[in-house]
């Protein structure tokens, strides 16, 4: 089996380029959320850094109160939720370990800043596995897909911000990502042994972070279950089932014994096995039926309409409900192109492409499932929420636009321009939403105020954005040399959602 460094240079040389440069885009666009986010962070920062906190001195957080001195004022036995009591434990573990002296010390703003390069890192593994799945599968269109999927995963504005931060979402998407990548190509190229190991233990290591990647995890089963079904013909059907649920069975078994307690934990102590306590009121937020999310039209539109950011951008630049539809609209359309060629040219073998497609359809229904009923009662319609999808909205976002027969790169191109862009002004509308009557010149007083008091030298800002502006000047010329008909001929076809 070759190693990275000799599979990164079989890689055409704009594969190799085109990667380059989408790494140092999303190292410009994290790094800037990084140093221009405050260090006591967005609204659940202090919640993750105090679980963090607490794990470091030995104990799980309870339901209500906090410990945590320095970032905030600490309220242990107190009223005020936590919000991520509820959480497995495996991400706090691990972070305890990395910063739990700094916070013994009192340095807990060197401690949220470790945590989010750790973080900001694990984003990079996410890109890594994006690139690997769009060369794996990606058929006449594997040269393009290896650069323009990692970046419309890893710039999506929701992950961005987790990626700044110090939340546990990023490490849960990493999982995810990997059960997802792992599953697709099973059900493309076949249940390979080393494809069931790792796709097992992802799936072990997602639920033990978060409790929603559970839905990530069962999908990744019946994947393989529908693999061996699909491509071990010579095997009767009752043994590739057999095979197959045994491969889940003991995903199943590994889960339950590594976190299982967890669950039984939060059912013990609120009824619920993903929560930590009895659902009440949450201060500021009005409590909503089940009839008032399906009647609302943001509940449906909040992975195409948030695409850029949860909130306009108003008083800064509000555009960006209608610019994410748009970028949806785009995308879909392209993915519609594709899939009738795709028709047009009978390709054999189509039934794995199909599978993939149900695979995807049927994950983000259990997420708009799942948001459906933390939205019940006092939660919110977030698109956070659907991180563990987001190697599928990469996919659609990747997919669609190089549809465009034409004009592949040029779209690809303006689709990862728009996602990086939303991340950097979302990063600054988030501090604008502070400044009363802001103007442009207001606004960047305020991100050169920020800055100075987290400490970093001001000048990081212009390196950034010019770094960024380079990058995606590299990704521009890669995907355009990629896209180009001799190099797409050139291309090694594979069985996948690109074209033969």
């Amino acid at each position: 089996m070759p190693s990275p460094i000799a599979s990164l240079r079989a890689l055409p040389r704009e594969v190799r380029w085109g990667l380059l440069g989408v790494v140092a885009l999303y190292l410009a666009t994290v790094a800037f959320n990084i140093v221009v986010l405050p260090w006591r962070g967005a609204a659940d920062s202090y919640d993750h850094m105090d679980y963090i906190w607490q794990v470091w001195n030995g104990h799980l957080p309870a339901p209500y109160g906090h410990e945590l001195p320095g970032m905030k004022e600490p309220d242990p036995g107190g009223t005020t939720r936590h919000a991520t009591a509820s959480h497995p434990p495996l991400y706090y573990l691990l972070m305890a370990g990395l910063v739990g002296p700094l916070l013994d010390s009192g340095a807990w703003e060197s401690a949220v800043l470790v945590t989010r390069i750790f973080n900001a890192l694990v984003g990079l593994a996410i890109l890594g596995v994006a690139a690997w799945l769009g060369w794996r599968v990606g058929g006449r269109l594997r040269a393009p897909l290896a650069i323009a999927l990692p970046a419309t995963t890893v710039l999506v504005t929701a992950f961005m911000k987790v990626a700044g931060d110090s939340y546990n979402d990023a490490f849960a998407t990493l999982w995810a990502s990997v059960v997802l990548a792992c599953a697709i190509v099973a059900l493309l190229e076949g249940p390979r042994r080393t494809l069931l190991i790792v796709l097992g233990i992802a799936a072990v290591l997602g639920v033990a972070t978060r409790s929603t990647i559970v839905v990530t995890a069962a999908l990744g089963v019946i994947a393989v279950i529908a693999a061996f079904v699909v491509h071990r013909p010579e095997w009767r059907l009752r043994r590739r089932i057999g095979v197959g649920v045994g491969y889940g069975a003991a995903v199943l078994v590994a889960g339950v014994a590594a976190i299982g307690w967890y669950f039984l934990f939060n059912l013990e102590r609120s009824g619920s096995w993903f929560r930590s306590r009895v659902q009440t009121a949450v201060a500021g937020r009005e409590k909503k039926s089940l009839l008032d999310n399906l009647s609302d039209p943001d509940f449906y539109l909040v992975v195409p309409g948030r695409l850029l950011g949860l909130r306009d951008w108003n008083g800064l630049l509000p555009i960006n409900f209608p610019l994410s539809l748009l970028l949806s609209a785009i995308c879909i359309a392209g993915l519609v192109i594709l899939a009738r060629r795709a028709r047009r040219a009978a390709a054999p073998g189509r039934l794995p492409v199909i599978l993939v497609v149900v695979l995807a359809a049927v994950q983000l229904a259990g997420l708009y499932a799942m948001q459906l009923q933390h939205a019940t009662g006092w939660g919110l319609i977030n698109i956070r929420y659907f991180l563990p999808g987001l190697l599928i909205i990469g996919m659609v976002l990747a997919v669609g636009s190089l549809g465009y027969e034409r004009a592949r790169g040029w779209v690809a191109t303006a689709v990862i321009a728009v996602l990086a862009g939303a991340a950097f002004v979302d990063s600054v509308w988030f501090l604008s939403r502070f400044v009363e009557d802001a103007t442009p010149l207001s606004i960047l007083r305020r991100v050169a105020d920020r800055v100075e008091k987290n400490g970093v030298p001001l000048e990081t800002l212009p390196v950034l954005a010019v770094l960024a502006v380079v990058a995606l000047a590299v990704v521009a010329a890669a995907l355009h040399r990629a896209t180009a008909p001799a190099r797409l001929l050139e291309s090694a076809p594979r069985s996948g959602p690109g074209e033969r």
